[in-house]
């Protein structure tokens, strides 16, 4: 074999230089095109991930977006796998498909508020999007993924309240919102058929835990800390959370998380999601001869025969004892119909009890809104009452507590306008869950802080009717007051309280605590201090710490054993 000619023996100093100079313009050009030079709005831009590139788009303030980035792949009912590799790069400049939903008939006042966009609906749906202002990988930025809330309505992630572009603007966090499947295609518990269903009943949660394995594999090309992950969620996206939290898969992958108005969700038992399924193949003339079919089965055949099961079950769960759908129950949410249920296989205990001990070493920020879901707004027989006749009603079934009642309030808010109708709308159910949550974590001996807030701004649209109304606190958290003005109003105070919210919101993604200068002094919650942040007093956008401030109210209107329906 012949000794090979050293490089300076063929390459004159002429040939040299050229070279070097290619090589110089090919790692710039390369670079240009990864992101790490300066490019302008409207630009394309590339990024690697483990299936390959993909293209996305600079938008006016610089951050880089990409949408749609498929993180996994599933047949109907089964387990995610991972995502094919690709040759070429994939363009991902626009939203992907969101998970086939159960759209509920909505108020026109809700329409008007929610301004939802529900997106295109495909089972293909595994993708999350991306915002953050730098990709080079050494820039290690925080990294916030946002869950939407419903199991089966879900609120596409094109509603304009969860855009993530504002955080990662001005608060140097990288932001990430995944989609998964909903109703009964990540939940219908098909174990009975056979081991190839074995993991039908939670597979929506399994997709969440792919989506969290791929952050943590990928997120370096985005410029994101796979070390620095918070996973926070909204009403049953908090609820997401908080299973996710409990579960060991995900053990390594969340490092804070962020609960808002979804603590304490109980999980159904297999029974009742055993019978659901068992029901709805019925429904559809499925049996485990030809169970192949179910593949082909349309999504509007399956929603109307699940839904018909569903009814079912719901009374046989009735006639059990067990509560249907959302009922309170020892401070849980006890979550009936295509949900997460204890498998044995994915969920081996109740998230509400595993969650705070496997989360031990996990800072939480968790809180919920003053008003959350108001009956004067959703039970027809007080919606159509004027608010003297609220008032009337309060009084007359508090009762003899109604002036003790009256006392604790202007305590609880000494500097919030006052009338009986206020006890009322006031939620006490999600309030108590935050806190039987906390109190759970102090009684399994964990030191790792938790912080705790009240959202307390009442938005001005539609007339006010939805006051500090379950989810409108996201847009505040988000920074998207002015996106989202049709829940916000886009005034002047909500976008101060949006400023104050968002880098407190970004502060505990850095640090693990929502210290920042733009908020009061905020210590941990304990049991003896009782440690809240108020946020906004009705249409204002004060931040308050107090202390305790509801507790004797929370545990008057307990007494009142849901007299007000509140």
């Amino acid at each position: 074999m012949k000794n090979r000619l050293p490089y300076n023996s063929f390459l004159s100093p002429k040939m040299a230089l050229m070279m070097l100079l290619c090589i110089v313009l090919f790692a710039s050009c390369n670079s240009a095109r990864r992101g790490a030079a300066q490019q302008s709005a409207g630009e394309k831009v590339y990024a690697l991930t483990s299936e390959g590139e993909v293209i996305g788009k600079i938008a006016s303030s610089g951050v880089y977006v990409f949408k749609g980035i498929p993180y996994a792949t599933a047949e109907r009912f089964m387990a995610p796998e991972a995502a094919p590799k690709r040759q070429e790069a994939l363009d991902c400049t626009n939203y992907g498909p969101v998970p086939p939903q159960v759209i509920y008939e909505r108020t026109q006042s809700e329409v008007n508020w929610y301004n939802v966009d529900e997106g295109t609906k495909d089972e293909d749906c595994l993708n999350l999007n991306i915002w953050t202002r730098d990709i080079r990988p050494g820039t290690k930025k925080p990294v916030l993924v946002y869950l939407f809330t419903g199991y089966t309505i879900g609120h596409s992630h094109e509603l304009a309240g969860y855009d993530g572009e504002y955080l990662a603007n001005n608060h140097n966090l990288v932001v990430i919102t995944p989609n998964h499947r909903l109703n009964s295609f990540g939940f219908l518990d098909l174990s009975f058929m056979g081991q190839k269903y074995q993991h039908s009943a939670n597979a929506g949660l399994l997709d969440l835990v792919a989506a969290l394995r791929w952050i943590k594999a990928n997120i370096a090309h985005f410029g994101g800390d796979p070390e620095n992950i918070t996973l926070m969620g909204q009403g049953t996206g908090g609820g997401k959370v908080m299973t996710l939290l409990s579960m060991p898969q995900t053990e390594g992958l969340i490092h804070k998380a962020i609960i808002e108005s979804g603590a304490l969700f109980k999980v159904m038992d297999s029974k009742y999601s055993r019978r659901l399924a068992s029901i709805a193949l019925n429904e559809l003339g499925i049996t485990a001869e030809n169970i192949a079919v179910l593949d082909t089965i349309s999504h509007s055949a399956l929603h109307e025969a699940t839904n018909v099961a569903l009814e079912r079950v719901r009374a046989m769960a009735f006639e059990d004892g067990t509560s249907n759908a959302f009922v309170e129950d020892d401070n849980l949410i006890d979550y009936f119909g295509w949900a997460p249920s204890l498998d044995g296989v994915v969920l081996t205990e109740q998230p509400y009890i595993a969650a705070p001990r496997r989360a031990s070493n996990i800072p939480i920020l968790i809180g919920t809104n003053k008003h959350e879901a108001t009956p004067s707004l959703y039970k027809m027989d007080y919606a159509s009452m004027d608010e003297r006749g609220r008032d009337s009603l309060v009084i007359t079934r508090l009762g003899s507590l109604y002036s003790k009642a009256e006392e604790q309030y202007r305590i609880s808010y000494p500097r919030t306008s006052y009338s009986p109708s206020e006890l009322f709308d006031l939620d006490i159910k999600f309030r108590r869950m935050a806190l039987n949550f906390a109190e759970r974590r102090y009684e399994e001996g964990i030191s790792t802080p938790i912080y705790m807030y009240l959202f307390g701004y009442e938005s001005p649209t539609e007339d006010g009717v939805f006051r500090s109304h379950h989810m409108l606190e996201i847009p505040f958290a988000m920074g998207n007051t002015t996106l989202a003005s049709s829940m916000t109003g886009g005034t002047k105070s909500a976008l101060a309280l949006s400023e104050k919210m968002s880098a407190a919101w970004a502060a505990f993604c850095h640090t693990g605590s929502p210290q920042s200068p733009a908020v009061p002094q905020w210590p941990a919650w304990t049991p003896g201090s009782g440690a809240t942040m108020l946020l906004g007093r009705g249409q204002d956008g004060v931040c308050e710490l107090v202390y305790g401030h509801d507790k004797a109210l929370l545990e008057l209107l307990s007494r009142a054993n849901g007299a007000l329906g509140n």
